[in-house]
């Protein structure tokens, strides 16, 4: 089977044999990376919505198991929630008893010109006294790759629907639902066809482009503004790219050069109307051992937001230096230094395998952009599993698509981000760890609207998962967090949610969950309950 050239599973890239790191830096900069603006990285960690810890590891740990025939999964999802923190229309806090009905499909499959997963389940929620609440929540994770022609055209298509805290200081999704009046739904897809060709031990060149349609929206919410989101949030954004790159083959031994010219055009709401990023690229590699490269890069970058007050518009030289190592077949780790989008920093994107179970994932970046932007630019740059997960399609890590903890704003913010994961799986348990560092510098825009407001936060996660007996599984979360706004009084914020899932297999087909959960939040609640609690019982059927 011919594979994806840039978007190939993940676990395949981190098996193949390595040989020199000359070859492996072909695999990291020609057919690993999406064809984008280097930014934010995603940052990594589980998603609490698979419910399945080990499955979102299992890929990148446990040996490959061969090409999956099609699949095709219709799934019913029916709970009964009790929840002490619902907020209400008139900005009040109650207590109401949710019903969930979650209809869904999951497609699965690969084949020599076809692979795609896709899981999609649309919840109604239903709720008991306040009927002014009710409504429909999209959830959606799919990809696909089509090989139009053999080894010559290619399209990559993402989609991705879901829901995120408007404000900010809530646990990872998965942990507890949402209130309504805290909510924000996000639709994001794209499609990104491109020609690659290669031309013998020479080289590779692709030419390609991609378009991205991403919406978010609120329902009109009550709560108060806070410093770390605007109420109401809403806004669309078109985004199209046009990309060209050259990357030498083998023939040149222990160097290898890459050459990228990208193109991008924004159309969206607000400050990203005709908003741009244009750049070329020259990077550069020599492999000083099997597992050793250095690297390097010069060229040049112009990032203008036209309309935004005040004017965003960088025009200069960018650089990096750096290194690639591979101590392992399954490691990568990538570090380097310089400048791009306006600022010289650290970027860093890693995998690191200390034993054949354990996996380590670390990122650093620093990027501009808005909510809207990280959203859609994360979609589109990772891929999905055939476990639901959205992984990294690099190093094979599981990334962070939805963030309930830091909140979602429509301003321009320079962002410098730090993320660290580190993953064992025993034969009976599978635990996680998982830390996250946000600083955001306000560019233009926003709540507060002062150029040069800050606000940052952490927050620690762990996460169990045991099997108690073949049947009976339990998934045990715990996460603590803290955040603040530079300068602005009473700001200052530390959460905490621990919740405890019990899930009984009754069948193949069919299993039982019940959830016990409570979430406390210390210093300016901005709207929130101080505490909440919430019991869930529910069945999951598949057919």
């Amino acid at each position: 089977m011919t594979q994806h050239p840039r978007r190939r599973p993940a676990m395949r890239v981190m098996r193949r044999g390595i040989g020199m790191a000359a070859a492996g830096l072909g695999a990291w900069f020609a057919c690993g990376q999406p064809a984008q603006a280097q930014g934010v990285l995603p940052a990594v960690g589980p998603d609490l919505r698979i419910g399945d810890l080990r499955s979102q590891f299992q890929q990148g740990i446990l040996p490959p198991v061969g090409a999956a025939e099609w699949t095709f999964t219709p799934t019913l999802d029916v709970s009964e929630t009790f929840d002490t923190g619902v907020l209400l229309r008139n900005g009040s806090t109650g207590t109401d008893l949710i019903t969930r009905i979650s209809p869904g499909f999951i497609l699965t499959g690969s084949s020599a010109r076809l692979n795609a997963n896709i899981f999609y389940a649309p919840t109604l929620n239903i709720y008991a006294k306040n009927g002014n609440l009710n409504g429909v929540g999209q959830n959606l994770n799919a990809s696909a790759t089509a090989t139009l022609v053999q080894d010559l055209l290619f399209v990559d298509l993402r989609g991705f629907a879901g829901q995120q805290s408007l404000t900010g200081g809530q646990p990872q999704p998965g942990v507890i639902p949402l209130n309504q009046q805290n909510e924000v739904q996000t639709l994001s897809f794209s499609a990104a066809p491109y020609l690659r060709h290669r031309f013998g031990g020479i080289g590779t060149l692709e030419i390609g482009y991609s378009i991205s349609r991403t919406v978010q929206s609120t329902n009109k919410p009550t709560l108060p503004p806070s410093p770390f989101a605007p109420t109401p949030i809403s806004g669309n954004l078109t985004t199209h790219q046009e990309h060209a790159s050259f990357t030498t083959g083998e023939d040149f031994g222990r160097i290898q050069n890459t050459l990228t010219l990208l193109a991008t055009q924004y159309v969206g709401t607000g400050l990203l109307a005709g908003a741009r990023n244009d750049s070329v690229n020259n990077q550069v590699s020599y492999a000083l051992t099997r597992s050793i490269a250095l690297t390097g890069s010069i060229g040049y970058e112009s990032i203008v937001y036209k309309d935004a007050a005040p004017g965003v518009n960088i025009n200069e030289m960018t650089w990096s230096g750096g290194v690639l190592l591979t101590p392992n077949a399954d490691s990568s780790i990538s570090i380097s230094y310089g400048r791009q989008q306006g600022t010289t920093s650290w970027l860093v994107n890693a995998s690191y395998a200390p034993t054949a179970r354990t996996r380590i994932y670390a990122t650093y970046s620093e990027g501009i952009g808005t909510n809207l932007q990280t959203a859609q630019s994360t979609a589109a740059g990772s891929v999905v599993n055939s476990s639901g997960v959205s992984i990294n399609p690099i190093t094979g890590a599981p990334i962070q698509l939805v963030n309930n903890f830091f909140g979602t704003q429509a301003a321009l913010y320079r962002t410098t981000q730090f993320s660290l994961t580190g993953a064992v799986l025993y034969e009976r348990d599978t635990i996680a760890l998982t830390v996250q560092h946000d600083d955001n510098t306000l560019l233009s825009g926003g709540t507060p609207s002062i150029t040069g407001t800050a606000n940052s936060g952490a927050t620690g996660t762990i996460t169990w998962t045991h099997n108690l007996s073949e049947a009976l599984t339990s998934n045990a979360f715990f996460q603590y967090g803290q955040r603040s706004a530079a300068g602005i009084a009473n700001s200052n914020q530390s959460t905490y949610s621990a919740s405890l899932i019990l899930n009984y297999a009754f069948s193949p087909t069919l299993s039982g969950y019940t959830q016990v959960a409570h979430t406390g939040i210390g210093g300016n609640t901005f709207g929130q309950p101080a505490n909440r609690e919430i019991v869930v019982v529910g069945l999951h059927k598949a057919f």
